[in-house]
């Protein structure tokens, strides 16, 4: 019976894992930059100011009303 639940651990802790490496290929993750902006500036490559903090343009793409936004 421990072989059994042992198995299955196993096959659980193997999921997650093979899940946790597929969505590090991901576009998606965290939205910000880890930077705060500066004089409406991000200096991170990608990123965009959405005062205070600098947010990935993919995302700010997503979240926008109109084409110039």
């Amino acid at each position: 019976m421990a072989y059994v639940r042992l198995a299955s651990l196993a096959v659980i802790f193997f999921l997650a894992t093979s899940l946790m490496f597929t969505l590090k290929k991901t576009e998606g993750g965290r939205p910000t930059c880890g930077e705060t902006c500066f004089k409406t500036k991000c200096y991170t490559p990608g990123c965009s100011c959405s005062y205070p903090i600098c947010k990935k343009n993919h995302i700010i793409a997503i979240e926008a009303k109109t084409v110039d936004e």
